[in-house]
């Protein structure tokens, strides 16, 4: 089967939530012996690490990409596609280029599927005469949900009312799209169950299929012995300017950090990731708080934490973070939404808490613990 393979950026080096699910899957169909032509867009920062080249070459084994330059989204200009009918998720990368791309990949040959890396890559797939190629979507969150979480959020902290109206406002937009997309779709792709529920929910009459975020067990290996920080070291790891992700460790540092100093004197609590948005870096001012991010490997940073993280409030699909963590050995602390869709066992795989108090108590319990580890 020849496959046309949509996906917001490069799926390697696999260092994000998307690009590890795209660059795992992409593995599995060349290795089922399917050809792969990914595209997708030139990075527009450098890739600690990694040059253009390198990455070129990189994909080269699994069937070669073509990389497509994104044209600049001035702020004036998001603000004025506000107004359209479609989401912001996928106006950000609506690109003539790429589907000129596109258009001139399948009138060279045929394919007979055209995947769709994420909803915000429905807009090229959708301008292209596929030329009898299968559609599928593969949705990464169910986005529609996640905008709702993030309105609903907005309102009980009583938070920012330009986020709290933007949030209600995709939040619509998202539910009339990605229902558009599910239905024009030949077959839809979930994470996880509870995903697949809500796009069921959304779309009555499609039945997604359930693929799980994919990591790699021989790259994220346990230590030999557990690590035993003094003073303890807390990690979270992600793209840093993702929503989810700043709301996660602002709650961590100003809510639960203040209760864990009381019982774990100099407790370290360490964040890495690309891109940390201004909210993130100023955390790097409080004490015991430190904001590394981009790095070119995050394995060195969960071999040197006592704990790991997850204290996510609003958000979707499967957190790949808490897989990579559990197969390091690493002892994991997340909130009940963090780790849905995963088939885990508080008190088992991993501790919960879902308040400041209970957060906080679940970390003193396991670092002061260490046989439970």
């Amino acid at each position: 089967m020849r496959v046309l393979y949509l996906v917001p950026q490069s799926p390697f080096p696999p260092r994000s939530g998307p690009t590890i699910r795209n660059f795992g899957l992409l593995r599995g169909l060349t290795a089922a012996g399917h050809t792969v032509t990914t595209v997708t867009f030139a990075e527009t920062r450098p890739i600690p690490g990694y040059s253009p080249a390198e990455i070129v070459r990189a994909l080269e084994p699994y069937g070669g990409v073509e990389l497509v330059p994104i044209a600049p989204r001035t702020r004036w200009r998001r603000l004025l596609e506000l107004r359209l009918p479609e989401p912001d998720l996928v106006r950000r990368l609506v690109s003539p280029a790429l589907v000129g791309t596109c258009r001139q990949l399948l009138a060279r040959q045929r394919f007979d599927l055209v995947h769709i890396g994420g909803l915000e890559m429905a807009p090229s797939a959708l301008a292209i005469d596929r030329r009898g190629a299968a559609l599928v979507l593969d949705d990464h969150n169910a986005e529609y949900l996640l905008q709702r979480r993030n309105c609903l959020n907005e309102l009980r902290l009583g938070g920012n009312p330009v986020g709290l109206v933007y949030s209600a406002l995709q939040w619509k937009k998202l539910e009339a799209y990605e229902r558009m997309v599910c239905r024009a779709a030949d077959a839809v792709v979930a994470v996880s169950e509870p995903d697949a529920a809500a796009l069921r929910a959304l779309a009555p009459g499609i039945e997604p299929i359930v693929v799980p975020n994919p990591i790699d067990v021989h790259e994220y290996q346990p230590s030999a012995t557990p690590t035993v920080n003094h003073p303890p070291v807390l990690l979270f790891t992600g793209t840093m300017d993702y929503r989810p992700n700043i709301d996660a460790v602002v709650w961590l540092c100003y809510q639960v950090l203040p209760r864990l100093r009381a019982e774990l004197p100099g407790v370290r609590v360490r964040i890495v990731g690309q891109r940390p948005a201004p909210a993130v870096r100023r955390l790097g001012e409080l004490p015991g708080v430190e904001v590394v991010g981009p790095v070119p490997d995050d394995r060195p940073y969960l071999r040197e934490a006592d704990l790991y993280v997850v204290p996510m409030r609003v958000g979707g699909g499967i957190r790949l973070k808490i897989l990579q963590a559990m197969a390091s050995g690493v002892p994991v602390v997340a909130t009940s939404l963090a780790y849905e869709g995963i088939a885990a066992t508080p008190g088992v795989h991993l501790a919960v808490g879902d308040t400041p108090a209970e957060f906080a108590r679940q970390v003193v319990a396991l670092v002061q613990s260490p046989e439970r580890r």
